[in-house]
């Protein structure tokens, strides 16, 4: 999408609007904040309709069913990941700099006061979080020189609710004392849970190992429709909260048989499959991760869905896979890299006649559909979402069927 975007940029001067945030071009949060957003929803709808005819996924009788725009261009996130840098030798929180026209891969934190597409408590958050930390007199980590201590502030806020959790990530040593912290961050009436992650990994991302609950609820709680779904530090939840309660609805007006049998792989947290509780005789969510499978049991236990059930396994190793051998609906979430060779193997030996496949990287959709037409798989229909306004990333979603 990137490559396309470039392609195209000098085409887009008719469509070029002042752009909303004061550190649009610097940040690397945003790609097309000075683009009208009739415009960017048309450059990806094209994106996707270039790289599938062009690739023999779009015939002539089939075409972009729908792309649903955002109906929040503005404070739609739910979740962001900033950085702790350095600046005029101040620690400053921010996001990594903008490698848009860049070709080098040191990339500086860009200080940030507001993020117009997460929320407004940023600024009041920034603010006391540097007050408060800025005391102790440790620098921000360095992911290339791996020296330094304050390395993330994970923030999470439900958008229906308005709950915030922090999730301050640090390495493990030197010990500090965060009382001061927490009593002047916990003044925020929003926020409801604060969370210490140390964190002594070379990667700069943000490993969950070592976290520990410093003050209030482990958890915050999101509402969906008519249910409620428990947010933990590590939780994948889809992070436009309006679209995502969409995305749902559309999977689950695409099950056409009702009272049936579903599998659904890499679940995550349960959300997808308490969703489509309600139309199903039963439905298997099957996850790799532990905290994944701990969560989505909660989730169903507390919305008191009692058709559902969530196994922890490798999609590449299912066990019993005559188990599923009466299953009419199969559903795939994978990671921005897709389904895997043996997952993919996996899938095809299930046999199961429906699937929808969603998606947050086009590529890897591409690729895996590419392989399931070949293995007997017709394509019904493609929906795309606008997860993320002013960037190049699409949601997209698929309904395939065997016959």
């Amino acid at each position: 999408m990137k490559e396309f975007f470039l392609k195209e940029r000098e085409k887009l001067s008719p469509f070029k609007i002042s752009s909303f945030c004061q550190h649009f071009g610097k940040c690397g949060g945003c790609t097309m904040q000075d683009i009208a957003y009739e415009k960017q929803l048309q450059l990806k709808r094209d994106y996707l309709l270039e790289i599938f005819k062009k690739n023999g996924i779009l015939e002539d009788h089939l075409n972009l069913d729908e792309f649903i725009p955002s109906s929040s261009i503005y404070y739609y996130r739910n979740k962001m990941e900033f950085c702790f840098g350095t600046e005029n030798n101040q620690l400053v929180i921010g996001l990594r700099e903008s490698n848009l026209n860049k070709k080098t891969k040191i990339k500086k934190v860009v200080p940030l006061t507001e993020c117009p597409i997460f929320s407004l408590k940023v600024k009041e958050i920034f603010s006391i979080t540097l007050s408060s930390l800025s005391k102790m007199q440790l620098p921000a980590y360095e992911p290339y020189t791996k020296r330094g201590f304050f390395r993330h502030l994970l923030i999470r806020e439900t958008k229906n609710t308005h709950q915030i959790m922090l999730c301050l990530v640090t390495k493990s040593n030197p010990p500090i004392d965060l009382t001061s912290f927490i009593k002047d961050i916990s003044k925020i009436e929003q926020i409801k849970s604060i969370y210490w992650i140390k964190n002594d990994i070379i990667s700069d991302a943000i490993n969950f190992q070592n976290k520990e609950l410093i003050w209030g609820s482990p958890f915050i709680e999101e509402s969906l429709s008519d249910l409620k779904f428990r947010i933990y530090p590590e939780t994948f939840f889809q992070p436009n909260t309006e679209l995502a309660e969409i995305l749902y609805l559309k999977i689950l007006k695409s099950i056409k048989e009702k009272n049936t049998d579903i599998l659904s792989l890499y679940s995550g947290a349960g959300t997808t499959e308490i969703f489509l509780s309600k139309i199903a005789n039963e439905i298997i969510g099957i996850d790799s991760l532990a905290m994944n499978i701990n969560t989505a049991w909660e989730n169903a236990q507390i919305n008191g869905i009692k058709n559902c059930r969530f196994l922890c396994q490798r999609v590449e190793k299912i066990k019993d896979e005559f188990k599923f051998k009466d299953f009419r609906y199969l559903i795939v979430d994978p990671v921005r890299a897709g389904i895997s060779s043996k997952a993919m193997r996996k899938i095809l030996s299930l046999g199961i006649p429906n699937l929808i496949y969603i998606s947050c990287n086009p590529l890897s959709l591409l690729n895996d559909l590419l392989i399931l037409k070949k293995n007997g798989y017709t394509i019904k229909k493609i929906s795309a979402f606008d997860f993320y306004p002013h960037t190049f990333h699409i949601e997209t979603m698929v309904c395939l069927e065997k016959i």
